[in-house]
């Protein structure tokens, strides 16, 4: 990530001193907001398809099954 100038390594972490902090770079957060439109766009292709109650169901079963993993 630091080599695709998305994040950089900061100074170390004030609560754990061997711990590095890593932040987003503009970059970085611009990338990320993107996707999050890309992926939001997908979840109402998918909740279109289905119906909203359906695909909010859909959702809260898949978390509770990886949440159990």
């Amino acid at each position: 990530m630091q080599r695709n100038r998305r994040a950089e390594r900061m100074a170390s972490d004030p609560a754990d001193r061997r711990a590095k902090l890593v932040v987003p770079t503009g970059r970085g957060l611009a990338e990320q907001r993107a996707a999050d439109r890309i992926i939001a766009a997908i979840e109402r292709r998918h909740a279109e398809a289905i119906t909203e109650p359906r695909y909010r169901e859909f959702k809260e079963s898949l978390r509770a099954i990886t949440e159990r993993a």
